[in-house]
């Protein structure tokens, strides 16, 4: 279905333009942002790519000791609603549990009802709203 990898320099343009296409201008992250997150120890950036090696998602994980935080998940706009953001989803919590981590945190629009519900279908609850 697809694979998995972590992000090399070569991503830094896709990972730019997924940024772009995904997520409005306030909420995108900057180039200097997505590159210091890749040569982070305590960050991963995940490229999901298509049987075909053509990336088509990504994820940026903050790993802290005893939680990783989901920082965001994006799928290029012409391959979301095909279970490639569940793929990595999944992924992400069995790797954090294979890991010994039992806490994944994450932060969602609170008015996104349809993420937070997306989100709920993994087991994930509301903690607290964010102003």
């Amino acid at each position: 279905m697809a694979k998995i990898r972590r992000a090399e320099k070569n991503d830094e343009s896709f990972l730019k333009n997924l940024e772009e296409k995904c997520f409005p201008a306030s909420r995108q992250a900057s180039s200097s942002s997505l590159k210091r997150s890749m040569s982070s120890h305590h960050q991963s950036v995940l490229i999901l790519e298509t049987d075909e090696g053509v990336p088509v998602g990504s994820a940026v994980v903050f790993k802290f000791k005893k939680t990783w935080r989901i920082y965001s998940i994006s799928i290029l706009p012409e391959f979301q609603r095909l279970g490639l953001g569940r793929f990595i989803m999944e992924k992400i919590i069995e790797k954090a549990k294979e890991c010994g981590v039992h806490r994944i945190s994450l932060e969602a629009d609170h008015n996104n009802k349809k993420l937070i519900a997306w989100y709920k279908g993994f087991g994930l609850s509301k903690v607290k709203i964010l102003k």
